[in-house]
């Protein structure tokens, strides 16, 4: 997910777009990369979304459990750091959201 500064925050530039590393703390922070280069947690309200989360989709390029499909198109609910990897948590075949390997999808932009 990807966000835009609209409030002037410590290592944190206005009108700036941030990725999304990890909701903190039920969605009220954001985990992000500053401009100093440190991931650092930020009020999600000093933001505001480039796109909808609710819009953003990815494409399973390699099925990680009998709960993904190859080619199908999920929901992304989150972009998430996991042992130092970027991971998607996706809403599944299963109907439940888990966490994966990003490099088993591609993002597919919102129209």
């Amino acid at each position: 997910m990807t966000v835009r500064c609209i409030e002037k925050e410590f290592d944190l530039t206005v009108g700036k777009e941030y990725k999304v590393l990890s909701l903190e703390s039920q969605g009220d922070y954001y985990l992000i990369v500053d401009d100093s280069g440190n991931k650092t947690e930020h009020d999600s309200s000093c933001f505001s979304l480039v796109h909808k989360q609710e819009d953003l989709r990815v494409k399973c390029l390699k099925a990680l459990s009998v709960d993904l499909s190859v080619g199908k198109k999920y929901e992304l609910i989150a972009v998430e750091d996991f042992n130092g990897k970027e991971a998607y948590r996706v809403l599944d075949d299963s109907g439940e959201d888990y966490l994966y390997d990003a490099a088993a999808f591609e993002i597919i932009k919102p129209a």
